[in-house]
């Protein structure tokens, strides 16, 4: 290997040291200067790489959506469900269903389906000769589905 600089010949003691005795160009210098310049312009380089993948995927995942919903015209439905226990002894909350919908809504949400649960609880049961006491609770609850446009 010869000197950029000045065309001596570069001895293995130069090339480890990195200097050329001769002329005393820095090889090392400039080659760890190239090297972070690679570095940096790959780094660069995979980023935008990565962003056009990315950008790309969500396009095809879009085109792909609006294949699927042709009368959607660029906004699909978001849905939430929210749970009401009723009071203790089985009466209907209604002022914690009020403070649910006037959220729901203010945060934009619309009421599209509601219904009652029951949800049962058997205890346990003991039973002696004719003899049987058995404890079964069951609660209700009010579920409340909402749902809300989102524009693609």
């Amino acid at each position: 290997m010869k000197c950029p600089e000045c065309g001596n010949e570069i001895t293995a003691e130069m090339r480890e040291m990195g200097l050329c005795y001769v002329c005393g160009f820095n090889q090392f210098a400039e080659y760890e200067q190239r090297l972070k310049e690679e570095a940096e312009r790959r780094k660069i380089e995979k980023q935008k790489e990565q962003e056009a993948v990315a950008a790309l995927a969500k396009k095809e995942e879009h085109e792909r959506w609006k294949a699927a919903h042709p009368d959607a015209d660029g906004k699909y439905y978001q849905y939430k469900t929210v749970v009401v226990k009723d009071k203790f002894m089985g009466q209907v909350n209604a002022p914690e269903i009020e403070r649910v919908l006037n959220e729901m809504g203010y945060d934009g949400w619309r009421l599209v389906s509601s219904f009652t649960n029951e949800v049962g609880k058997n205890a346990g049961a003991i039973g002696v000769g004719e003899v049987a006491l058995g404890l079964n609770a069951t609660m209700d609850e009010t579920v409340l589905v909402f749902e809300r446009v989102v524009k693609v």
